[in-house]
């Protein structure tokens, strides 16, 4: 008989048995049961530890209390210090805390008016470290009052501090089943249409405090849906642990049917199109070529062209609203997307702060987006590359220079603070590596600085590098040291020819890996120490590369772990292995698009080195054209 129950006090009012119960006729399963334990003090709970159960949930008051007598939390519940699920095995107990996925998807269904800037948060017990987890990584600032000491006191919420704070939370028992006639003391009479009310108690269905907030026309949310996602949650930690008969591969990439669904049949057979044609070396050499020529030469018609075939594929838009429709379509296959502002070459100061002020323009479209967590930045695109090569080889800097190299500092810690201010993280890209050294130290700098309680700033580790595998452990141990969350963007590499042809024409020792097995050593090296490590490093496994998407999603299922955990990430460029990033999402794994906008002119760089990249990726592009072939029987479209 396995075991599963509740603990708290006292637990008169809790669905959670009937909950199960349903669950276990639903799933088919028997010899299982889920009891409540109402606990008078937590010290109790050690009897509960000794094996005999397989997972227990936690409700007030002892989310916070129960952490001294657990084996081991995970990241969420260790960061905000309050657990409401606990999963044992082997005699040893793990805490999670589900709250935090119950509480923002919940919360984001109420927000068909817009986000709000400002929250208040009423009360201070174990389910308000939840909540305060969640505000900040949507980005509301928020304010939480209580009666102790040190917090904004009923008595200070004046009709102006209601007014400022759109968002209320009422994290405390007050209303719930028996004492429904109690309530919050807040000025009610102050809400306003614009207002939006959160009760996480969901029995009563409608609080006092929710009546009161109806009565004025605000908008009102019980916990009720909160709990159904977050036992659902713990549903899953317990299951997974459990199961033990996981597939060879945790998710399937040939099923074409998912990989091409957001494409109609004509679209279908225009990718055909344009990969058959990037399937022939010679010809993506010359038309880059005369692509870029005619583009810069700004002929007739050529504008229309490119972004009626390769920008189409490659690209969002020419602007951020232009490429909603692509974001859209990406959410709509469970798939997220990170922006990336595709203009490159830039060097005058106006050029320079055009971009900083594009990246800012990406971050507050992120933050109104929930599907786009990331934007993606280039530390080239925001100082010359000749500050940061001279930067790199420690030589001494001009007065001018260094004026350069400040503005370059300047302009990275706003547009960091700026994303940790909208809860939307930054990817700092990797470049040469003569000049990657310093954007390596920037970039751990601006870590140590924002990625305290979450993960904002990512670096990016290119496997290409046969020192890379080594920079990363050793990020990690300082990360760990110093307090912070490692970011790490794990890709194999782009500048393979220039770092040879530099390497032997400045007679050094080439930073290249030896052949392409060393590159797919290292790299798979580097998930399986991301994944092993998920307390400290944020990673993201940024390929193309079928075999490394199945080591981290395999590991994921064989370790037991959710598929969207925080800290575990896929993404590919968009326009390139559709059948990997759409097999991923619908499995229901973390995944995103790398969505590149801007102008035509701007981005042909971009387009150029994507057609080459479809022809130089060991069979990518003729894997794709297969399945895409595939795909077009399976519809009977020739």
């Amino acid at each position: 008989m396995r075991k599963f129950g509740l603990i708290g006090f006292p637990l008169k009012h809790s669905f959670s048995p009937g909950y199960f119960a349903e669950k276990f006729v639903k799933e088919g399963i028997k010899d299982t049961q889920y009891d409540l334990y109402p606990l008078e003090s937590i010290k109790e709970v050690v009897k509960l530890l000794d094996g005999s159960m397989a997972g227990i949930n936690v409700t007030i008051p002892y989310k916070k209390d129960v952490i001294q007598y657990l084996d081991e939390l995970d990241p969420i519940s260790q960061e905000i210090g309050a657990v409401n699920t606990i999963r044992i095995r082997n005699g040893k107990s793990k805490g999670f805390n589900t709250d935090v996925y119950g509480f923002e998807e919940s919360l984001k269904g109420c927000f068909s008016k817009g986000k709000p800037e400002k929250a208040l948060i009423l009360g201070n017990g174990g389910a308000t470290r939840a909540v305060i987890y969640v505000l900040g990584k949507l980005g509301i600032k928020h304010q939480i009052v209580s009666r102790k000491e040190g917090f904004l006191g009923y008595q200070d919420l004046s009709a102006e501090v209601i007014a400022e704070h759109k968002l209320i939370i009422n994290t405390t028992p007050l209303g719930m089943s028996p004492k429904l006639d109690t309530c919050p003391d807040i000025p009610y009479h102050s809400l306003e249409e614009d207002h939006i009310l959160f009760d996480l108690v969901y029995n009563p269905e409608k609080t006092l405090f929710l009546k009161k907030g109806e009565d004025r026309g605000a908008t009102i949310k019980n916990g009720m849906e909160m709990l159904h996602l977050q036992a659902e949650k713990s549903w899953e930690y317990w299951h997974q642990e459990n199961d033990k008969n996981l597939s060879k591969n945790a998710v399937d990439f040939s099923n074409t049917e998912i990989a091409f669904a957001n494409k109609n049949d004509k679209a279908l057979k225009k990718t055909y199109r344009l990969f058959q044609m990037m399937n022939k070396p010679a010809l993506v050499s010359m038309g880059s070529g005369l692509g870029a020529l005619a583009v810069k030469l700004k002929l007739p018609f050529t504008n229309s062209i490119v972004k009626g075939t390769i920008f189409d594929q490659f690209c969002g838009g020419e602007t951020l609203p232009e490429s909603q429709d692509t974001i859209d379509m990406l959410a709509k296959n469970n798939c997220l997307s990170i922006l990336d502002y595709g203009a490159e070459g830039k060097s005058s100061k106006e050029e320079l702060d055009k971009t900083v002020q594009e990246v800012f323009k990406a971050i507050d479209f992120a933050s109104n987006n929930a599907s786009v967590p990331v934007v993606s930045v280039k530390v080239t695109s925001l100082v010359a590359n000749e500050i940061l090569i001279k930067k790199d080889a420690k030589k001494e800097l001009s007065e001018e220079e260094q004026r350069q190299y400040d503005d370059l500092c300047a302009r990275l810690e706003k547009i960091c603070g700026r994303a940790s201010s909208k809860a939307v993280c930054v990817f700092i890209d990797a470049e040469e590596s003569w000049m990657q050294d310093t954007i390596d130290q920037l970039t751990l700098e601006m870590m140590a600085k924002y990625n305290k309680l979450r993960v904002i700033v990512y670096n990016t580790y290119q496997m290409y590098r046969h020192d890379r595998l080594d920079a990363l452990q050793a990020d990690y141990a300082e990360a760990k040291a110093k307090g912070y969350i490692l970011g790490a963007k794990i890709v194999r590499g782009a500048y393979m020819e220039k770092e040879r042809d530099r390497a032997k024409e400045l007679g050094y020792p080439s930073p290249i890996q030896k052949d392409k097995a060393a590159t797919d050593d290292d790299y798979n090296e580097a998930i399986k120490f991301c994944v092993n490590n998920i307390d400290v490093i944020a990673s993201c496994a940024a390929t193309h590369n079928l075999e490394s998407n199945y080591l981290q999603a395999n590991l994921i299922a064989e370790k037991g772990i959710r598929k969207d955990h925080y800290h575990l990430n896929f993404c590919q460029l968009m326009g390139m292995s559709d059948y990997i990033t759409f097999n991923l999402a619908k499995a229901g794994y973390n995944v995103a698009k790398y969505v590149v906008y801007g102008t035509v002119q701007d981005v042909v760089p971009y387009l150029i080195r994507r057609a080459k990249e479809n022809t130089s990726i060991m069979g990518e592009a003729s894997r794709e054209l297969s399945l895409i072939q595939k795909e077009i029987d399976r519809r009977n479209l020739a």
